[in-house]
């Protein structure tokens, strides 16, 4: 039995590595740049991501979305428990707002985009208790698909709510005649800010995101029997949902190209910004984290003065030392932490009855959802909540937790294999 684990979970992760690796590739050799990941994203989740959801159909039976309903319970409590562990690495590193939301988040919201979706196809390829079932791929992306909708309802409304503590960054003042830069070193850690009424914040997350009502439509054309017939491969639509189904197809594969691409962009981002590469230093641990300050825009210093990087060499080695820290923090309680909690939940919970026993489908994208890395979208908000200087720090931290995850994620398929196979003691 583990060795079967292991050659599934070879095969897995050695798929997800080319995929992911074209995109660094491309990133690379400047194929996609930063615009391009961009706009590649922005059509993903526009036209492609629809896609991959709605393909869902043919597997939403009325009986089996009954039976599985239980699985948008056990997504809110993975996600609960991420986010209680989170906040207690937070306290146990005492960082102050706002690393205390950004850390909770990270290790609260895994990836529920390309990567579970790359993983189904050569699990149920490999795994000796689906390769027999014509429908156990399906099987796999629908239950991906109901965790996905658990998953955009919390973040997009407590999650959203939790993040709008933080404020946006103020603007910096130009500076004056003959004077530093003073926005060099200007502390990130604002006040807290008085967050929107969660019932309001709750409908404007639902209203704002189509992921949503994109499944709510793939279920009922699913559970309304007509309707799935006729998209099925033999019905008078096939010619539709074959083209859904392609497109859904080339979705997964396009986001995991734009998801290596985004992480080589970081990494470079990182490696440029660098105390070796930038003027700019880092500011105090625990206080603040200096905003990147491209080098044309840093004013020279007066010529009697000493050299800024000088000045802050121990506040910057410092700083470095406490990154490490959190990037310590953010991979141990994401990849390690959260799955030795999740899975005995997820194992309860089938005792009890609350999850079908004979789904071994079911219970395998449960375990390894549990120890995914961490999602992109966080960037994508704090983006938009007017904190590059976060979305910088976060995407940092993503570099190692998705190498490591290559790793530990193989660790989890083989486990859950294992305990999949073993049933319900």
């Amino acid at each position: 039995m583990w060795r079967e684990g292991l050659a599934v979970a070879a095969g897995c992760q050695a798929q997800f590595v080319l995929i992911c690796g074209t995109g660094v590739l491309a990133a690379r050799q400047r194929q996609l740049d930063a615009h391009t990941i961009s706009q590649l994203s922005h059509f993903y989740l526009r036209f492609l991501m629809p896609c991959v959801v709605l393909q869902l159909n043919q597997v939403f039976t009325y009986g089996r979305t009954s039976a599985w309903s239980p699985v948008l319970l056990v997504a809110a409590l993975h996600i609960a428990l991420g986010a209680a562990l989170g906040r207690g690495g937070a306290a146990a590193l005492r960082l102050r707002p706002p690393l205390t939301q950004c850390l909770t988040m990270i290790c609260a919201f895994g990836n529920c985009g390309s990567l579970p979706f790359v993983l189904v196809l050569p699990i149920v390829k490999s795994w000796s208790s689906t390769s027999a079932d014509a429908d156990a791929f399906g099987k796999g992306m629908g239950v991906i698909g109901l965790y996905l909708a658990a998953w955009f309802l919390v973040f997009f409304s407590c999650g959203t709510a939790y993040l709008s503590q933080i404020k946006p960054a103020d603007p910096p003042s130009p500076p004056a005649d003959g004077a530093a830069d003073e926005s060099v070193g200007r502390s990130l850690l604002a006040a807290a800010a008085s967050p929107p009424p969660r019932c309001r914040q709750l409908c404007r997350g639902v209203r704002l995101d189509p992921i949503l009502a994109h499944m709510t439509a793939s279920v009922c054309l699913g559970s309304f029997e007509p309707a799935r017939a006729a998209l099925s491969d033999s019905g008078a639509l096939a010619w539709l949902g074959t083209t859904v189904s392609s497109l859904g197809h080339a979705g997964v594969v396009l986001g995991t190209v734009i998801l290596g691409g985004s992480l080589w962009e970081a990494h470079a981002a990182t490696h440029r910004l660098s105390p070796r590469h930038s003027p700019a230093p880092p500011s105090a641990p625990h206080v603040e984290m200096a905003e990147a300050v491209p080098p044309a825009a840093t004013p020279a210093a007066p010529s009697a003065a000493p050299p800024l990087a000088a000045v802050d060499a121990p506040r910057a080695e410092e700083e470095r030392r406490y990154a490490r820290r959190l990037v310590c923090a953010a991979v141990v309680t994401r990849l390690i932490l959260l799955p030795l909690a999740a899975i005995p939940l997820n194992l309860c919970l089938l005792r009890l009855g609350c999850l079908p026993a004979d789904e071994p489908m079911l219970m395998l994208v449960l375990h390894v959802m549990t120890g995914v890395p961490s999602s992109q979208t966080l960037v994508a908000v704090l983006i938009a909540r007017g904190r590059p200087d976060l979305a910088s720090f976060v995407s940092q931290v993503y570099v190692p937790q998705y190498l490591l995850s290559i790793f530990t994620i193989a660790v989890l398929i083989v486990i859950a294999i294992f305990l999949t196979s073993e049933g319900p003691s």
